[in-house]
């Protein structure tokens, strides 16, 4: 079992991107996105969300349509091929007053 990770951040900026990767024909061409995340403690510049890696499909939409950006979460993630960090779920944290 994969073990799952979290931390909290704010969404700063995103990029859809595509694979191009032959080694996994059957996800060749398909889009993710990259997040880059502000931490209290530093600046994430790769938290990677693949649509079938979500616990939470409605991330997917809140992401195209760039609704989740300048908002406060609590990520789960979990450490991929070459330690990337993959995005699962997220839950959404009050503003601060």
């Amino acid at each position: 079992m994969t073990k799952t990770y979290q931390f909290l951040g704010k969404i700063i900026n995103f990029q859809q991107k595509k694979i191009y990767s032959k080694t996994k024909p059957e996800y060749y061409g398909q889009s993710y996105y990259k997040l880059e995340i502000l931490t209290p403690e530093q600046r994430i510049k790769g938290l990677y969300v693949f649509a079938n890696l979500l616990k939470n499909q409605q991330i997917w939409p809140e992401i195209e349509q760039a609704e989740c950006l300048n908002k406060q979460y609590l990520f789960f993630y979990q450490r991929g091929r070459m330690n990337a960090t993959l995005l699962v779920d997220w839950k959404e944290l009050e503003h601060e007053n």
